[in-house]
């Protein structure tokens, strides 16, 4: 099974706890494709799982006979592990519990909002210009002004192309602003499409329980973390359902 990072391989590991898995990180997400489409030469089993990203799950088509690629219905691989239960719990503090770490949560992707738009505009631009971009937007708390100031930059930058897709960009600012804002209200289904990453990290830095090794990078905090989540979902029963059941397609696919 090939991956796109440490984080979702270590993850997986933890969470299926199957050694008749063997589980691969290559370094993104063309290389997961390009490893799966390669090995149809070859005997053997060899699947893809990637993150949905901007795009779509093809959830519907994972038992589909010679389906290799399983596309999570999780922005990031950190998105499965937002279980404020499980959390809270190794968090270990009194006062916080599951609505009050949600709450926390909320918060942060209403701050993060127009943040979250620029992103979505960024990949917008680059499939329909293929133009090299600038990486994503700094993760900081942004206005509606910010927001629109960034993407006149981005468009500037690449000169008369990004004229021409600056339309399209504004458009998909204002979209997303409109969905996500309605969807941080009714359940949690905002969860699935919200940066895990760095709402994984947010969570992690601000509570002193989580953040259980406190002098690695950033990067090293997180995967500590994910580890310690992974394995009490597992303990607890909590394996994410699409998970679950993923590992039980490729048990008896291989």
């Amino acid at each position: 099974m090939l991956v796109e990072d440490e984080l979702t391989r270590e993850v997986l590991e933890v969470l299926w706890h199957d050694p008749t898995i063997a589980l691969h990180d290559v370094g993104g997400r063309e290389t997961v494709r390009a490893g799966v489409r390669a090995s149809a030469l070859f005997p053997g089993s060899t699947f893809g799982v990637l993150d949905r990203d901007f795009g779509r799950s093809n959830v519907a088509q994972w038992g589909a006979e010679g389906n290799r690629e399983f596309v999570l219905d999780w922005h990031e691989t950190e998105n499965a592990l937002l279980d404020f239960e499980v959390l809270c719990e190794l968090a270990d503090e009194p006062r916080i519990g599951p609505p009050e770490l949600r709450r926390d949560a909320l918060d942060w992707a209403r701050l993060h909002l127009h943040w979250e738009a620029c992103r979505h505009a960024r990949d917008l631009l680059v499939r329909e210009l293929r133009s090299t971009f600038p990486e994503d937007p700094r993760c900081v708390e942004m206005k509606a002004e910010d927001a629109a100031r960034w993407l006149d930059e981005q468009c500037e930058r690449i000169g008369a192309a990004g004229a021409q897709g600056r339309e399209k960009a504004v458009g998909r600012l204002a979209t997303f602003r409109r969905d996500f804002e309605n969807a941080l209200e009714p359940g949690d289904e905002w969860l699935r499409g919200v940066s895990g990453k760095e709402l994984f990290r947010h969570l992690r830095s601000h509570n002193r329980g989580l953040d259980s090794s406190p002098q690695g990078s950033s990067a090293e905090r997180d995967l500590t973390l994910a580890k310690r989540v992974a394995r009490r979902m597992r303990e607890l029963g909590r394996v994410p359902g699409d998970l679950d059941r993923l590992h039980g397609i490729l048990v008896r696919t291989a």
